[in-house]
């Protein structure tokens, strides 16, 4: 349970200290003294999104801290456990917003997500406000409490689980589909783009190759007259060779007076040789370069071809024969769609079949609780005033056209193939209707109050908070809510902000909040009333008026004293 409440620089509260006790502990105040800032704090606590209104003006930051005791078999004990934040001391848990909007969250000094600490302080306070009593007009409500109440949260998370990965089967086929759909233009386009493409039979090595036959073929006549100056140059007679040749005998007959004409001589045979070779290869190529149009043209086409394939798919020879291979693959793949659509089809028979399985043990486990729910909730709405109140909740299949998937049974959705509706009777011989049509503030807020009173036991929240779920409601209907809150408080422990005596007075525990200005500012103070003469005031307060009187005050104590002896 709540043991410690800390606020600090929280709207109109600049410093709050707050030990709660066991048992039932009701705030009052007048409208505006802070009693709903209480309640913005402890959601802040569950994870809420903060918000820098929140943060008191001229403060830096919001900070506000709570302490939890756990029972030793508490199932939030396990979700610690799982984050690494156990402990066997009492839970601590902080919130800081800054006034830059930025809010950190803690436990246990440790510093966690806001999905962590909803999905764990969820399971430490409940809020019951006017918010929560009007989601009684959703249907999708009604189902959620009957599943609380079967202890069915498991299952039905199974059949969710089973349901998502049913429909990314489903959305999978869809999308094989619709490829299937545009395959044939595309395959026709991916043949005429490979025909064309295999038809020029690219290849790297030939672009290279095709250059250097185009550019002798284009500049032929000046690589003629080149080779054949440079045939002039080596061969004309006497030919370089001949007068290396010569130079060379006349160094070998110095070579028995003269050493170092032997070495020279040697460099010049292996120049005459070199001079010989190169004037052959010479004469060879010049033989090979003649003028060809018709070559040049067909290499011309060639060049152009290729540049267009290139230019076309973009890059160069080397990333269209990459597409070309892509292309070839991705008309594999669709010579193989009709196999994956087949496998699609048969995934989602299979998860369908799992799926009408549990959602029929479903369906089947809401219908056993269904009856127990209505009469455990009329049961309760008779001791709050709505006797012989018919409380029914009905079950019905999903329309067609509710969100889900079709299966062998039936329309099949997200929470079951279920929808579930309270129906309610406040009067005897009418027929029950759904609950949104005839139910009025008061009598909502009481259908609330009982199916909380019903859910207690299944709820994991050992601290209940009841935010003004009192509206619409007075005389022997007030007091009887508040013998309702009363017992539940045996339970549990419950904070309840009420403006009506009735309820303030069973509590266990009374708290004034109170609203003063100090210097130009508004500060928010919260009182734990020591004794009963001080409840009593505020009990006169809350029935007369400040100008109540010694009347008003000993109606408060007779009022306090019969709420508490019942």
């Amino acid at each position: 349970m709540l043991t410690r409440l800390d606020i600090r620089h929280f709207a109109i509260i600049d410093h709050l200290d707050l030990t709660l006790p066991q048992g039932l502990i009701v705030l009052t105040g007048e409208t505006g003294a802070g009693k709903s800032i209480l309640v913005e704090a402890l959601n802040l606590i569950r994870g809420q999104r903060a918000s820098t209104d929140l943060v008191r003006s001229g403060e830096k930051e919001a900070i506000v801290s709570a302490v939890f005791h756990l029972p030793e078999d508490h199932p939030a004990r396990a979700q610690l456990d799982e984050l690494g934040l156990s402990s066997k001391e009492d839970l601590l848990v902080r919130r800081v917003v800054s006034q830059s909007g930025r809010s950190r969250a803690f436990i246990n000094d440790q510093a966690v997500t806001l999905a962590s600490l909803s999905a764990i302080l969820g399971n430490l306070v409940d809020i019951s406000g006017q918010h929560q009593v009007q989601t009684l007009f959703d249907a999708h409500t009604h189902l959620l409490l009957l599943d609380q109440l079967g202890g069915l949260e498991s299952q039905r998370q199974q059949v969710t689980e089973q349901y998502e990965t049913t429909k990314k089967a489903v959305e999978h086929r869809d999308a094989l589909k619709a490829r299937a759909q545009k395959r044939l233009e595309r395959e026709d386009y991916l043949r005429f783009q490979l025909k064309e493409l295999e038809e020029a039979k690219l290849s790297v090595e030939e672009e290279q190759q095709l250059e250097a036959e185009r550019k002798t073929l284009l500049f032929a006549e000046k690589i003629r007259h080149g080779l054949d100056a440079a045939l002039a140059e080596l061969d004309d007679s006497p030919s370089l060779a001949v007068r290396v040749s010569r130079a060379e005998n006349q160094l070998n007959r110095l070579t028995e007076v003269h050493e170092p004409s032997a070495e020279l001589s040697q460099r010049l045979q292996q120049a005459r040789l070199d001079v010989e070779d190169i004037v052959q290869s010479l004469a060879a190529q010049r033989q090979g370069i003649h003028d060809d149009p018709q070559r040049l043209e067909e290499l011309e086409e060639r060049a152009a071809l290729i540049r267009r394939l290139c230019k076309k798919h973009g890059g160069d020879v080397t990333h269209v024969l990459d597409k070309t291979k892509a292309m070839h693959d991705e008309l594999e793949g669709i010579a193989r769609l009709d196999d994956e659509l087949a496998l699609a089809e048969e995934e989602i028979r299979k998860n369908l079949r799992q799926l009408d399985v549990l959602c029929l043990e479903l369906s089947k486990k809401r219908r056993e609780q269904r009856d127990e729910l209505g009469k455990k909730v009329a049961k309760q709405l008779a001791g709050l005033g709505m006797k012989k109140t018919e409380f029914k909740p009905r079950i019905s299949p999903l329309a067609a056209n509710d969100e889900g998937l079709q299966g062998e049974h039936g329309r099949l959705g997200p929470f079951g193939a279920d929808a579930v509706e309270f129906l309610i009777a406040p009067n005897p011989g009418e027929p029950p209707k759904p609950l949104r049509d005839i139910a009025s503030g008061g009598e909502l807020s009481r259908v609330m109050l009982a199916i909380k009173a019903v859910l207690l036991d299944h709820d994991p929240a050992e601290t209940t908070v009841f935010d003004e779920v009192d509206a619409g409601i007075g005389g022997e209907v007030a007091q009887a809510v508040g013998q309702t809150i009363r017992r539940l408080s045996k339970k549990k422990q419950l904070l309840c902000i009420t403006h009506l005596p009735q309820i303030a007075a069973t509590a266990d525990h009374h708290v004034v909040v109170s609203k003063s200005t100090r210097q130009g500012r508004t500060f928010s103070r919260v009182e734990p009333l020591a004794d009963e003469q001080a409840i009593a005031r505020e009990l006169a307060r809350m029935m007369a008026g400040d100008a109540g009187g010694q009347g008003a005050l000993d109606a408060a104590r007779s009022l306090r004293k019969k709420a508490r002896s019942m």
